[in-house]
């Protein structure tokens, strides 16, 4: 579970994932962990070809340490491409 204070490391737009640049990339620290959450809107566009995939990829190479979590911003509710196994 995240400790009961989360600090904020960073915020940036356009964040190259180098597979990709998301909209927004918030990094954060919880106690000990270290969290990368990466929010891509989809107000006008659908998601390209496993795009929060390759972003996915992108951002766990650029991060090692650090845990991972993709969000996306929709009217609608869509659901991303599945994961490859």
């Amino acid at each position: 579970p995240l400790s009961a204070s989360v600090e904020i490391i960073a915020v940036e737009r356009e964040f190259d994932t180098t597979r990709g640049p998301v909209d927004l990339l918030v990094r954060c620290r919880s106690g000990v962990r270290e969290l990368v959450v990466a929010i891509e809107n989809k107000i006008d566009a659908g998601e390209g070809h496993r795009q929060l995939w390759r972003y996915c990829e992108g951002l766990k190479a650029r991060f090692p340490a650090s845990e991972v979590f993709l969000a996306i911003l929709a009217p609608n509710e869509i659901a991303p491409d599945p994961v490859p196994e």
